[in-house]
């Protein structure tokens, strides 16, 4: 019976488009022990996974692979992620994650091919490479037809997630708080992005949240980092959309949710 390796670091969006591919395989092969490394930031929403039998944390984020930090943390990690019988799965398609896939010891270790990863130089640590896939696909079947190479063919999106329950009703009371009501649906927004270039202008955001409340919808903004929690702030300040706490603070009950007053609000600009 074979053991795998997920390898899917960062970040959260791209985690959790990697859960189809999770399931299919725990579905596969449901005796098997699979184990997933992911960086510290993006830990927590696996812990709301089910099936996974180890979550592996790293600290590599921000860290050169040629710098002593990161191979301070490579050497911490060598013991934990090297099962007997494990096969590599790299989703990540980076210098760092094939060299872990490397560093585990596994026998087969899969990636992509060399013309869709990201840091081409990955491609030297598999054993195994998906034939070439046209980047137009969604990432979700990307993932998914890099199970091929461990027999896998599976189509269907399922995402493992089981939330507790005490958590979903922290979130409604949170949300009820902002005025929301259950007769309306809700719309979040994630005005961030980890790329600077990916991030929309405020006046965009506030343009689209002014035409989604003409269709009474609640719209909810989050944010990511302290710097993508300054956009969410004014798009909150030109729209009066409640802003929730952190994107990963939403799961514990929104952070705190702060509902627009009627006296914050202020001309509606017009798209540039």
């Amino acid at each position: 019976m074979d053991n795998f390796l997920i390898i899917r670091l960062s970040s959260l969006g791209d985690i959790i488009h990697t859960l189809p591919a999770f399931s299919a395989l725990r579905k596969k092969f449901p005796e098997s022990r699979i184990s997933w490394v992911v960086e510290e930031k993006g830990k927590e929403i696996l812990d709301f996974v089910t099936g996974i039998d180890k979550t592996i944390a790293v600290r590599t984020h921000g860290r050169p692979v040629l710098s002593r930090k990161f191979w301070r943390e490579v050497s911490r990690l060598k013991k934990e992620i090297r099962i007997d019988g494990q096969v590599a799965l790299d989703f990540q398609g980076l210098l760092k994650s094939g060299l872990l896939a490397f560093l585990s010891g596994a026998e087969k270790r899969i990636g992509f091919h060399r013309k869709n990863l990201r840091e081409p130089l990955a491609a030297w640590f598999y054993t195994a490479r998906l034939g070439k896939i046209p980047e137009t696909i969604h990432v979700i079947d990307k993932n998914l037809k890099l199970l091929t190479m461990a027999g896998i063919r599976e189509n269907k999106y399922e995402f493992p997630l089981n939330i507790p329950q005490e958590l979903i009703k922290s979130v409604k009371e949170k949300l009820i708080q902002a005025g929301y009501n259950e007769d309306k649906k809700l719309v979040i927004y994630n005005v961030g992005a980890a790329w600077r270039t990916k991030r929309w202008f405020a006046d965009r955001w506030a343009e689209l949240i002014e035409m989604m409340k003409r269709q009474d919808l609640f719209s909810l903004l989050l944010w990511g980092s302290e710097e993508e929690k300054a956009l969410a702030e004014e798009v909150h300040e030109k729209t009066g959309a409640p802003l929730s706490g952190s994107l990963r603070s939403l799961p514990a009950g929104c952070g705190d949710l702060r509902p627009y007053q009627p006296s914050e609000k202020r001309a509606f600009p017009r798209s540039r």
